[in-house]
């Protein structure tokens, strides 16, 4: 207890089984504080309580098996900046009536004084999990809690991103803040929810507000094995982009629900098509929307192009621009219709051997004769061209041996004379 911040503890791998503490700093103001701190793995078995510490800098728990009585773990930032403490693939478990000094009785994971702490995985059983004292900060990212969330502290702030909570509930203690923006809850956490998001009744997941991406798990894959496109379909699960983002225009109670229909790859995992199954739905169940509502859709960071082309059922809707960066990308819709969504990921101009493909209209090429001298310019002599809306013709498709038109508005009349063929 009088180390005064100038020594470290390291265990590796060890097995400790006592009647009293497995290891405590003792009280930092009596100098019981270390620099840092670093668990890693073990067995460690208390009739009371099992780690008490104090640190300036740093501590860390990883892959250690602890039971104790009365409480696991409690760590308090006894230095002049936070302190950090990380928790990894503990299992953390009371299983006993003892007490402890400091009201610390029931805490699986205790933070106190200046410390910025975060569990990333693990399961931790008792009573309660949390802040007790002082000016506190626990970030929970995953893990497993069969306990309550204590907030014992009015300076302090629990934040929720994911995790498995069984049995949940708050004690608040001196009032302070949790908020929850991931995770899966037995109990209804609504109160304690960002702004952004809410509760599914139906999965028991906290997600963003009015819109989600449901199953990627029954998804056709085409191309590329499930493997290689593992980072394609998390992206798209759990998608950045639609992270508290709530459709404009979407009638209040409405979700919309988006499911991945298949995947098309190349055999690298490049997807070159994907398909989404797109469905307004309220307490569960489809429901009927009068209006556009404008809404988002998933593109993977994986395709590099920088729009695709959006089909809903087999209608070209237009070309749309990727928006957003990194994991974040997307390309936002603004429509009455449902269902099936088709993208496919495109340049202005694609082009493959003599081949070319130029687009026309929304987004694509301002004009026919812009994307034919694009096309020359290339030295191709093949050349389609894909058209949203209506297009003025131009003579430059004489400049070509074959000139193929797709998405013609029925609307338009236009004679074509192409070295002489008419079609």
């Amino acid at each position: 207890n009088t180390t005064g911040g100038n020594a470290t503890l390291e265990l590796n791998d060890v097995r400790v089984d006592t009647d009293c503490w497995v290891f405590s700093t003792g009280a930092a103001s009596e100098n019981g504080k270390l620099d840092s701190v670093t668990i890693e793995g073990g067995e460690y078995t208390s009739a009371r309580a099992a780690f008490s510490v104090n640190v300036i800098n740093s501590v860390s728990f990883e892959g250690a098996e602890i039971t104790a009585a009365a409480m696991g773990i409690e760590v308090a930032g006894s230095g002049d900046t936070p302190a950090t403490a990380t928790f990894e693939d503990n299992t953390v478990t009371l299983n006993g009536t003892g007490t402890v000094d400091g009201g610390m009785n029931g805490f699986s994971v205790g933070i106190s004084g200046n410390m910025n702490a975060v569990i990333e995985s693990g399961v931790y059983t008792g009573s309660r999990i949390g802040l007790t004292t002082s000016g506190t900060n626990l970030t929970i990212n995953g893990g497993t809690f069969n306990s309550k969330i204590a907030t014992h502290n009015g300076n302090g702030t629990v934040s929720i991103t994911g995790g498995i909570f069984n049995g949940f509930g708050v004690e608040t203690g001196n009032g302070g803040k949790l908020t929850i923006t991931g995770g899966t809850f037995d109990n209804n956490p609504t109160a304690y929810l960002n702004a952004n998001y809410e509760w599914n009744t139906e999965t028991l997941e906290v997600q963003p507000k009015s819109v989600q991406v449901g199953k990627t798990e029954d998804a056709t894959i085409v191309g590329a094995d499930e493997e290689k496109l593992e980072a394609v379909l998390t992206e798209i699960k759990y998608s950045y982009a639609l992270k508290g983002y709530t459709p404009a225009g979407i009638p209040s109670g409405v979700n919309l629900v988006i499911d991945l229909t298949s995947v098309n790859s190349t055999e690298n995992g490049i997807p070159t098509e994907i398909v989404y199954d797109v469905t307004p739905k309220k307490d569960g169940n489809p429901a009927a929307i009068t209006g556009s509502i404008t809404f988002r859709l998933p593109v993977p960071s994986a395709v590099t192009e920088t729009h695709v082309k959006v089909y809903h059922a087999n209608d070209l809707l237009g070309i749309y621009e990727v928006k957003g960066e990194g994991i974040a990308r997307y390309v936002e819709i603004t429509s009455s219709e449902f269902s099936p969504y088709k993208l496919i990921p495109v340049t202005n101009a694609v082009i493959d051997g003599k081949n070319a493909v130029a687009y026309v209209g929304t987004q694509g090429f301002a004009s026919l004769e812009a994307a034919l001298v694009a096309a020359k310019a290339a030295e191709l002599t093949e050349v389609t061209i894909d058209i949203v809306g209506n297009v003025s013709f131009s003579n430059k498709v004489n400049d070509f041996e074959k000139v193929i038109f797709n998405g013609i508005d029925r609307q338009q009349t236009i004679d074509l004379n192409i070295n002489g063929s008419f079609f």
